[in-house]
C-alpha cells in the first residue's frame, strides 16, 4: 500500500507579521501535482492543518480549494486528516459524517479513536487506519492525566480492535521521545509529554505530525515535518513529503519527496557596512532573513538603512547597551530574575515592532511592573 504522508501545514501562519500564504500555496501546489502524477492508495495529513483554532477565511478556503483540486484528479483517493494542537478538533471535523462518504476522513475528537478507517489498496492490500488527534492530558480519562498517558490509553483501545490480517497504520499528532524540535513548535519538553516509541510496536507504519523537521523516531515511525519554514531555527531544514510503501508484517519503505520553498531563509551576522554594501550578499537579498549587526550600531536607524537593500527582513538584532536595555543586560537586578524577564521582553518587543529596542517609556513601564511582581514570580 502506497501512502503520501504530510503534516503541519499551519495554514494562515505569519512570521514576524509577514503572512506566509504564498509560501503555503506554493507547497500545496507541489503536493497536488505530485498526487496528480503518481498513483497512491492513501493520503494522510497528520495534524496542524491550520495555525490557529479559529483559522482565517483565507486559510479555510486554502484547504477546501486544495481538497477540491485533488478530488478533480483523484476522485476516489482516500484522505485522512487529523487535528493537531493548533487546530480546533471538533471544528475541523464538523462535516465528517458527510465527507466520510467522499472518502475524506476528518478526525478531531476521541470518539472515533477506536473506529478504524478501512482502506483497500490497488494491489489488494487492506489496511486499518487509526486516526488519533492531538490529546490533551485527561482526554482519555486516564488515572494520572498526562499527554503520554492519554496516548497510551488510546493505543490500548486500538490494540483491542486490531485485525492483524491487515496492515496497521496509525496517524497521530504527538511528541515522541528523542524527536528534534525547532522554535516554531508548541512543545513542552518533559517526561509526561514524551511518548516512548516502543508504544508503536503494534503498527506497520506510524505517520506522525507535530515536529517540523522530517525525521525517523523509530523503525516504523516518522515525522514528515512541516511544508514550509516557520521559524529561523528551521533556516537549515529541507522540507519534504513522504512516499511510504507499507506491507503487512514487513518493514516499510520510505522515499522523501523534496518540497521546494518559495524563497530561502537565512540567518546572517555581519557589520552594517557589509550588509549595506557587500556584493557577496546579492544572492540572499530576496530571502527571508534574520540580520544581526556585529558590532552593534548606536547611531541612526540601521534597520531603515538595510530595508533599502534587503527585501524581506523578518528579524533584526542590534544588541545595543542603552537606557532601554540596561535592565536586560543585568543592571539594576539583584537576584538575576528580573534581568531574564526583561531580556525576554526586549526580544519580544524587537520581534514584534522590528525596532532596535523598546523606547524608554515602554521599558520604564515594564520595569515598574517587575517591581510589583511577588519575588517568587521573578525567578
Amino acid at each position: 500500500m502506497r501512502i503520501l504522508h504530510t503534516s503541519d501545514w499551519h495554514l494562515g501562519k505569519s512570521l514576524s507579521g509577514h503572512l506566509l500564504d504564498k509560501d503555503q500555496r506554493f507547497a500545496l501546489q507541489q503536493i497536488r501535482d505530485h498526487l496528480r502524477d503518481e498513483a497512491y492508495d492513501l493520503v494522510v495529513i497528520a495534524g496542524d492543518v491550520f495555525d490557529r483554532t479559529t483559522p482565517s477565511d483565507d486559510a479555510v478556503q486554502m484547504l477546501g480549494g486544495w481538497l477540491g483540486e485533488v478530488r478533480a484528479h483523484r476522485p476516489t483517493l482516500p484522505i485522512v486528516i487529523i487535528a493537531g494542537n493548533h487546530d480546533n478538533g471538533p471544528r475541523l471535523a464538523w462535516t465528517s459524517s458527510l465527507l466520510d462518504l467522499q472518502q475524506v476522513y476528518l478526525r478531531g475528537s476521541t470518539e472515533s479513536i477506536d473506529s478504524p478507517i478501512r482502506i483497500r489498496g490497488q494491489s489488494g492490500v487492506e489496511a486499518q487506519v487509526w486516526a488519533v488527534p492531538y490529546l490533551l492530558p485527561g482526554a482519555m480519562h486516564e488515572a494520572s492525566p498526562s499527554q503520554m498517558a492519554a496516548m497510551q490509553a488510546a493505543i490500548a483501545l486500538i490494540a483491542a480492535k486490531q485485525d492483524r490480517s491487515m496492515a496497521q497504520i496509525l496517524v497521530a499528532h504527538c511528541f515522541v521521545a528523542n524527536g528534534l524540535t525547532s522554535d516554531s513548535e508548541r512543545t513542552f519538553v518533559g517526561t509526561a509529554t514524551q511518548l516512548d516509541p516502543d508504544e508503536f510496536a503494534g503498527f506497520d507504519y506510524v505517520a506522525l505530525g507535530h515536529l517540523h523537521r522530517p525525521q525517523s523516531v523509530a523503525a516504523n515511525a516518522r515525522y514528515s515535518g512541516s511544508i514550509a519554514r516557520y521559524s529561523f531555527s528551521e533556516a537549515g531544514h529541507s522540507k519534504a513529503m513522504l512516499d511510504v510503501t507499507v506491507t503487512p508484517g514487513a518493514p516499510h519503505v520510505c522515499v522523501s519527496r523534496p518540497l521546494a520553498t518559495l524563497r530561502p531563509m537565512k540567518r546572517i551576522t555581519a557589520t552594517l557596512e557589509a550588509l549595506r554594501d557587500d556584493p557577496a550578499y546579492a544572492p540572499d537579498l530576496d530571502a527571508y532573513v534574520e540580520l544581526t549587526l556585529e558590532p552593534p550600531v548606536d547611531r541612526g536607524n540601521p534597520l531603515d538603512t538595510l530595508r533599502k537593500r534587503w527585501r524581506h527582513i523578518l528579524s533584526f538584532r542590534n544588541e545595543l547597551v542603552g537606557a532601554g536595555l540596561a535592565l536586560a543586560r543585568g543592571q539594576n537586578s539583584g537576584d538575576g530574575g528580573p534581568r531574564d524577564l526583561a531580556a525576554d521582553f526586549v526580544e519580544f518587543d524587537r520581534q514584534f515592532t522590528m525596532t532596535d529596542a523598546p523606547n524608554e517609556a515602554v521599558m520604564a513601564a515594564f520595569q515598574d511592573l517587575l517591581t510589583k511582581l511577588p519575588e517568587e514570580e521573578k525567578a
